[in-house]
Parts: structure tokens; sequence; C-alpha cells
């Protein structure tokens, strides 16, 4: 009878309002850019686990307008001394991160499109991987004041690549792409593109410091392949004469109505490839240089 009447008591004291369990509330998600971003790190990289990034982030909260729904989104990544060797280019989609460290680890390339991110960072540190090769991107190489002090940076890194051959890039850019300007997040963008290993082939030369006279190991650009751009490149500047280590020059399919008379001086020229413009013909410093074009001729 006892057991009965404790029974009924739960009973009511259920149906009159009483405590319920407690449901949990729902858990947040990260929005669909930023878990692929970690899911892609993790795959990247064996030396670390999920929950290592997670334990390094610092996210801000996101409302879909659309649906109610509430995310979290990356704000910071702290990824100092993980032994990364690889970021993802799903990094480029994380568009409320502000604050990135990379430093301490072990990368030796970042993704072409990371300099997107520029205006939208307010800080970033990839001191100490291994950045030591002549695809660096230009908004991370000027992080430091200077090249020489953005590898010296890196890890064991001595590396120095030619000024007068990354100004002729830059002359390029400038007056092929009159509208960009060195500020502009495009700039950095076809800076990329046109170092891009598909485009520029460097190599290691012994030369002369100018200022020092003493023998450096300095990279020069041996091949300059910038075909097909079409009406994007029209003109080739001046600066190129001094870019004296190339070898193979291909630039068919542009618009190039001239090309300038300092090409005579790449006494190392082997090939020249300018079919596909609006060139009739170029003499210069005594060298037919559609004399090349036709050597270069299978």
């Amino acid at each position: 009878m006892q057991k009965i009447l404790t029974i009924i008591l739960v009973i009511l004291l259920y149906s009159c309002g009483g405590d319920s369990p407690i449901t949990p509330p729902p858990s947040i998600d990260y929005h669909t850019n930023d878990q692929q971003f970690i899911d892609n790190l993790v795959l990247l990289n064996n030396s670390i686990e999920n929950e290592d990034v997670i334990d390094r982030i610092t996210t801000t909260d996101f409302i879909d307008d659309s649906t109610g729904s509430k995310y979290y989104k990356i704000k910071q990544l702290n990824l100092n001394n993980m032994s990364l060797d690889s970021i993802p280019n799903s990094i480029i989609d994380l568009d409320s991160l502000k604050i990135l460290y990379l430093s301490n680890n072990q990368i030796e390339f970042l993704p072409e499109d990371i300099c997107n991110l520029n205006d939208q960072l307010d800080s970033l540190d990839v001191s100490n991987n291994l950045l030591c090769n002549p695809h660096v991107p230009i908004c991370i190489t000027n992080i430091e004041p200077t090249l020489t002090a953005f590898f010296a940076s890196q890890n064991g890194c001595s590396y120095q690549m030619s000024l007068k051959d990354r100004n002729f890039i830059k002359r390029m850019i400038l007056e092929n792409w009159t509208a960009v300007s060195e500020n502009d997040s495009e700039y950095d963008s076809l800076w990329t593109l046109l170092n891009n290993e598909d485009n520029i082939t460097w190599q290691e030369f012994i030369e002369e410091d100018m200022e020092t006279l003493e023998s450096t190991v300095v990279s020069r650009i041996v091949t300059l392949k910038y075909e097909g751009f079409n009406s994007d490149i029209h003109t080739i500047p001046p600066e190129i004469g001094v870019v004296d280590s190339l070898k193979f020059i291909h630039l068919s399919h542009n618009d190039l109505s001239a090309i300038p008379t300092e090409m005579g001086d790449l006494k190392r020229l082997q090939f020249l490839y300018l079919d596909h413009n609006k060139i009739d013909n170029c003499i210069l410093n005594g060298k037919n240089l559609f004399t090349l074009m036709k050597q270069s001729l299978p």
C-alpha cells in the first residue's frame, strides 16, 4: 500500500509542474567554411589532431540572417610551434580572420592566394619557417622591411634574390595593369601570378655584390613565360635589359606592337617566342631577334 502511494505521489508531482529533466542547449557549430579549413589542416598535417587546432582558435559569433542559425567563425589562429608543413588553400575562405600566427613551423610554401587575406588581417607572423624560395608571395615578404630581412627571419635561410629581376616584375605589373598600385591587393595577386612556377624559373648564380665586392649566391630569372595574356600584356618595360640572366623568353599570344631596344643586351638569350603579337620586325644592337625566334621553332 505504501509503495502504491509513493508512485501516485511521484505522478502528481510531475503532473503539477514539478521539475522536468533539463534539456542541454543546442551545440554551436563552426561555419561551413571554417570547419572545412580545420578539417583540411588536420588532413594535410599528420602531426596534429582536430582537438589540437580547436584549442588554438579564438572565435566570433555569426548569425545567418536567412535561417537565424548561430555559428562560430574563426577570428584568431594561433598555430605557432605545431610542426605544421602545409596550410590549406581553404584558409582564404576565413572571412572573419584577423590574427594569424604561423611561426616556428616547417612551412615551405603558402597558398598562392593567401594575399587575398591581407586587407582583413591585423597581425601576421610567419617567422622561423622554411619559406626560403623565390615564390614566396610578395605580401608575405613585405612583412619585413627588406627582402634580406625576411629571408633572415626563416630557419637557416641565406637565400638572396636579385632586386633588379624583382624590379622587372614590378614594372611589368605597373605598366600593363595601369589602374593597379603597389598598395592594392590586386597588385599582390598579379605578382603571385607573374612569379608562379609556371611563368618564371629562377636559378642561382655566383655574382659580385655591388656594395661589398664579395662573391655571393643570388637567384636570377632564367626563363620567362608570359604567354596567352592577350590584351593584358601590351608592353615590355625596358628594365628587362638588366635581367641579363634570361635564356628563354616566351611572349606569344599577347598584344605587343614593339619590344624595348634593351632586349638586345640579353647576351645569354637563346630562344625568343613572339608569335601572335603585332610586331613586324626588330633588329636590336645588331642582333635580329626574329632569328632567335626561327631558331626556337621545332
